[in-house]
């Protein structure tokens, strides 16, 4: 059961992760509250005390997180890192109360849209010089950094990446005689040819949730569709997102199960699971369930098709720490703690053990890591983990396409399922695409309250 729990608690953390930087920043919690501590009381003190916030409550990883935070406190004698979990169902409350009472976390795990909703509020400090030390010794995927550079410094330390790509049945496209499409005409030739009996060639969601979000700014990327222009204003109603949604739209009608605008993850997993679908777009943490099932050995996955002559890419997630202003005495200390973690045995342990296949190191040092691959769910499924890695410097997410921008909005964007609304009404209601970008435009500056 324990890979069932950490599938949900993944699936919870990118919905809640955008509610929390959402919700704080409609609370209107008071930037730059609480104040560094002094350099004298710092050196007064016997030991570091860091206090380090995470949301990974599955019992494994908190114990694998002790493993690891045991062996950093014991090399580092004046140092000692206190894990807290929160869980994401109770972060925001948390978080909140914490920042309101000026005694918030030292350091906290975090992803994108929280870390900049946080440094908008003025309440984390800048980490150029950890990020400069760790990519100087191991090689930082730039993608991994883009979505914490905003004016002339990096808010957030990558510490692990997650990445979709295109999972499919091998033995059905060896039914139809079929190789692994690499554009969209081939795709949805494939797909096509793969559906019928009951059975579907993908399982493609077109409902009002993150995971539609997901697969369709996926998509959006290959075409170089964007949800905001440069100028932080909504630019969806273009040609190219148009054509995006015609192909997604195209795809679903002629692929996918009739009921996919009311799918969600749990429906999605489980139609894999009873080989009802030939193929999907997504993270590969369901494969594991996988292994429980006649199906196991007829899986693989390539990096998803790109438009003819469009954009390679996918979406994925940089996972970071950001470290509080109050914490800013500590920082020498949390420095070492990232870089210790960021050491290629340690960090590919930790990934391997945590979330094996979805966790994946981002630097070049620990994607050679002997501890990493050695792990027996990677090793057996190496090649396709190779593949994620492959495309992780493709890497893009909504809102954070252009280094040094920043679009505060991004967590309603995640948090509301707009671009999955979108989708779903263009599904239902059989719009055209031209009339679902339009409409899915004014959406967009209704539900972000930007122009």
């Amino acid at each position: 059961m324990a890979h069932r729990e950490s599938r949900v608690n993944r699936r919870q953390l990118l919905k809640q992760s955008a509610a929390l930087g959402a919700g704080i920043a409609a609370l209107g919690v008071a930037g730059g509250t609480t104040t560094p501590q002094s350099a004298a009381a710092f050196l007064r003190q016997e030991k570091i005390e860091i206090r380090f916030w995470h949301q990974e409550v599955v019992p494994k990883r908190v114990e694998v997180f002790q493993k690891f935070i045991d062996a950093f406190n014991q090399e580092n004698p004046d140092v000692e890192v206190k894990q807290e979990t929160q869980g994401w169902d109770t972060a925001f409350t948390k978080l909140v109360s914490a920042l309101t009472a000026g005694n918030p976390p030292d350091v906290m795990l975090s992803l994108p849209a929280l870390t900049m909703t946080m440094q908008s509020r003025e309440e984390i400090i800048p980490v150029d010089d950890i990020v400069q030390k760790i990519d100087g010794q191991y090689k930082l995927v730039p993608s991994q950094l883009t979505p914490f550079t905003y004016k002339d410094a990096i808010w957030g330390v990558p510490m692990w990446g997650m990445t979709f790509l295109w999972h499919h049945r091998t033995d059905l496209l060896q039914e139809i005689g079929a190789a692994p499409p690499a554009t969209w005409t081939e795709w949805i030739d494939v797909v096509t040819k793969l559906t019928g009996d009951e059975k579907y060639g993908i399982i493609l969601p077109a409902n009002k949730n993150l995971f539609t979000t997901e697969n369709v700014y996926s998509m959006m990327i290959n075409a170089n569709a964007r949800v905001y222009g440069p100028d932080g204003k909504i630019a969806f109603n273009s040609p190219e997102t148009i054509e995006t949604l015609a192909f997604y739209k195209d795809m679903v009608k002629r692929a996918a199960p009739p009921d996919a605008a009311s799918y969600d993850w749990g429906v999605w997993e489980q139609a894999l699971l009873r080989g009802i679908g030939a193929s999907t777009v997504g993270f590969s943490s369901w494969r594991q369930a996988m292994e429980d099932t006649p199906l196991k050995d007829n899986w693989s996955a390539v990096p998803q098709p790109v438009k003819d002559g469009g954009k390679a890419g996918q979406i994925h997630y940089p996972n970071n720490l950001m470290i509080f202003k109050k914490a800013e005495a500590k920082k020498e200390a949390i420095s070492r703690f990232a870089e210790y973690m960021h050491r290629p045995e340690v960090n590919g342990e930790w990934l391997a053990t945590m979330e094996p296949t979805l966790y994946l190191p981002i630097t070049d040092a620990a994607q050679n890591a002997e501890t990493f691959w050695n792990h027996p769910v990677i090793a057996r499924h190496r090649a396709m983990v190779e593949k994620q890695l492959e495309v992780l410097p493709n890497g893009q997410l909504y809102g954070f396409e252009d280094a040094g921008a920043y679009n505060p909005t991004v967590g309603e964007l995640e948090g509301s399922g707009v671009l999955g609304e979108i989708v779903q009404r263009m599904v239902i209601e059989d719009m055209t695409a031209e009339a679902a970008a339009e409409w899915g435009h004014t959406r967009l500056q209704e539900v972000l309250k930007v122009q």
